[in-house]
């Protein structure tokens, strides 16, 4: 039989194909898995992109700056929370990063940790190309890194000191934002176990020198060089 190690001359030859066939369906179960599981990470790191692009957007118009392109990530519309929340939200979604990153695969995490790397320092490298002054938008992209390369970051630590200290919390509305971006990250799971030939793909980062993206008050893609 194609696939199989079979034994024509054993008593033992049916039980031999039964436990080949077996160890094959596990090995594309275990591969399944690994993919869902990069699918969730590619999942969660564009959910710190798009939080960081709608802080950086607010702050380059605050400063009268001209906007700079996006990431073709998952978009959550951010415009009528306040700075303070956004700030918040960007630090929780590095949370979210460090939370899955310790949680997954060691293989997985050790296939991605370079990948991750250069999309985020490509993305940076967009700021300094455009001549962007540093602020936190830099500091926050820095943390990201440290995340994705280290497995945690100081500024997360801080973060759940100040909530726990100070009890402050998100409102209702950003709290069920926060738990839709990472549900839908966890919905990956199924959709690879319905489509076992579904490979993780993670989402397109804004570079120097090409890249096609979208603006977040028109619905166009622009060219950027």
């Amino acid at each position: 039989m194609a696939g199989y190690n079979t034994i024509y001359d054993s008593s033992y030859g049916r039980h031999h194909d039964m436990d080949t066939s077996g160890s094959i369906k596990t090995q594309r179960q275990l591969q399944h898995s690994l993919e869902a599981s990069k699918e969730k990470i590619y999942k969660i790191h564009g959910n710190v992109i798009n939080i960081l692009e709608e802080l950086e957007e607010r702050i380059q118009k605050k400063n009268g700056r001209q906007s700079l392109p996006k990431s073709s990530t998952d978009y959550y519309d951010h415009r009528d929370k306040c700075d303070d929340t956004v700030d918040e939200v960007v630090q929780a979604q590095l949370l979210a990063l460090e939370a899955v990153l310790k949680g997954c695969d060691p293989r997985v995490k050790e296939f991605l940790r370079k990948e991750l790397a250069d999309k985020t320092n490509q993305w940076i490298a967009v700021r300094q190309h455009k001549g962007v002054p540093r602020d936190i938008v830099d500091t926050y992209a820095e943390r990201t890194l440290e995340v994705i390369t280290k497995g945690k970051t100081t500024h997360a630590r801080e973060f759940l000191d100040s909530k726990s200290k100070d009890f402050i919390g998100f409102s209702k509305d950003d709290a069920e934002m926060l738990l839709h971006a990472n549900h839908k990250a966890s919905e990956v799971g199924e959709k690879f176990q319905k489509n076992p030939e579904l490979k993780a793909k993670g989402p397109d980062m804004r570079t120097v020198g090409e890249a096609k993206t979208r603006l977040t008050d028109t619905s166009t893609e622009m060219e950027f060089n």
